[in-house]
């Protein structure tokens, strides 16, 4: 027989992601860039493949990314949130 268990009660669970976010900028597996990144070139991809390569899996906020133009968009890219067990029981 299978028990899960739970590793947080629900007055720990941020409300929003920007709640998300500030509860993770509170643990040492968090990395925010803010250089500008070219998605659509796969420069995020190239960072989290180097990051899982060197046997690192941290969420990563990319603060800066660009569109297809060039610009800087308005919008952050949140990424491996869910890439390691210990940070997915949270």
């Amino acid at each position: 027989m299978f028990v899960l268990q739970r590793h947080h009660t629900m007055s720990h669970m941020a409300k929003s992601l920007r709640g998300f976010v500030d509860q993770l900028r509170t643990r040492s597996d968090f990395i925010e860039i803010d250089k500008p990144v070219r998605p659509h070139e796969f420069d995020v991809t190239a960072i989290l493949k180097q990051l899982e390569d060197s046997g690192h899996t941290p969420a990563v906020l990319f603060k800066h990314p660009t569109d297809l133009e060039g610009r800087p968009s308005e919008f952050s890219i949140l990424s491996n949130i869910h890439a390691s067990r210990a940070r997915y029981r949270r």
